[in-house]
């Protein structure tokens, strides 16, 4: 909360929706048609992964399965509360809760990964971090990579090792046993598809390219002058900004974030708010097909068998 009142203290709201008023209509029904093909570009990803474990579940299942975890995500901590909606709903369809934890978690780390790689872009354009060289540019993108590999590795140890703590701690070594060996298993059916995971990690940067360019198709109309790739650049830091468990969805640090980084590229706290709200607008508005579902209440149907 101290986030948001800090910038409600700073922004200038008579100029800010000034700003807001200068965007077409269409320029936010595009961006909203993009940010929404990049769900379905999401959904598509989960299902890749699903099959690979040998689930055969429809597509229509995972985009239902997508929107009901974004669209709880909204209410949850941090950006990844709706992957543990998604683990639910996947276990009561019948996949084995090891292979529905292990699929959910490797989406999230091909999400992850995608803007890991979309990292290198700050070397364009240094002064976002406020360095003056390329040389320092690319020290400090080389060590925000690698603290990013590093701490996505340190999450997968610690889970797993917590697992572990539960497991043998609740149920003997005979049932960690078995669990282990439903988790090495799961987990050579992806090294043995290396092709499903290259092309699932194809369709993850394009979900986040999606993403991003339904936001910056917006900054135009506003009389912001901004390239495609020094946006990927500070959308890129605002996204793991956002990933800090701090509050609701990232709400607040996302926004925050940009009011910090965009200035470097010229804009003013208006027209970086109004790109940080455009962004929260979308995100809400494409995860409402996630609340009809979760209205009608009934979960997604897979529509095949799971095995």
């Amino acid at each position: 909360m101290a986030l948001l009142y800090w910038l409600i203290a700073t922004i200038d709201w008579t100029q800010f929706a000034r700003t807001v008023r200068a965007i077409p209509g269409q320029r936010l029904a595009a961006g909203l048609l993009v940010a929404f093909l990049g769900q379905l570009l999401c959904a598509w990803r989960l299902r890749v992964l699903l099959h690979a474990q040998s689930v055969d579940v429809r597509y229509l299942f995972c985009v239902r399965l997508t929107f009901l975890g974004l669209f709880a995500g909204n209410f949850l901590p941090s950006t990844i509360g709706g992957d543990a909606v998604k683990i639910v709903l996947l276990a009561r369809q019948g996949v084995g809760t090891a292979v529905s934890t292990l699929s959910v978690a490797a989406d999230r780390l091909l999400g992850l990964a995608a803007f890991a790689l979309l990292l290198p872009t700050v070397l364009t354009a240094p002064h976002i971090l406020g360095l003056q060289s390329f040389e320092n540019s690319a020290r400090v993108a080389g060590l925000v990579a690698v603290a990013g590999f590093a701490a996505i590795a340190g999450l997968v140890f610690l889970l797993l090792r917590s697992s572990k703590s539960r497991m043998a701690a609740s149920s003997g070594r005979g049932r960690f046993a078995n669990m282990m060996s439903t988790v090495t298993s799961t987990l050579s059916r992806w090294t043995k598809r290396p092709g499903d995971l290259l092309f699932a990690m194809a369709v993850s940067l394009a979900a986040a390219l999606a993403g991003i360019v339904s936001v910056w198709i917006q900054a135009q109309p506003m009389g912001l002058s901004l390239t495609l790739i020094d946006f990927i650049a500070v959308y890129a830091l605002v996204y793991f900004a956002a990933l800090v468990p701090v509050s609701l969805n990232g709400v607040g640090v996302q926004e925050m974030a940009f009011v910090y980084l965009l200035p470097r590229l010229g804009a003013n706290p208006e027209q970086a708010m109004a790109l940080a709200l455009m962004a929260r607008l979308f995100l809400v508005v494409i995860s409402l097909p996630g609340a009809i579902f979760m209205v009608r209440g009934s979960s997604p149907r897979a529509s095949a068998p799971v095995r």
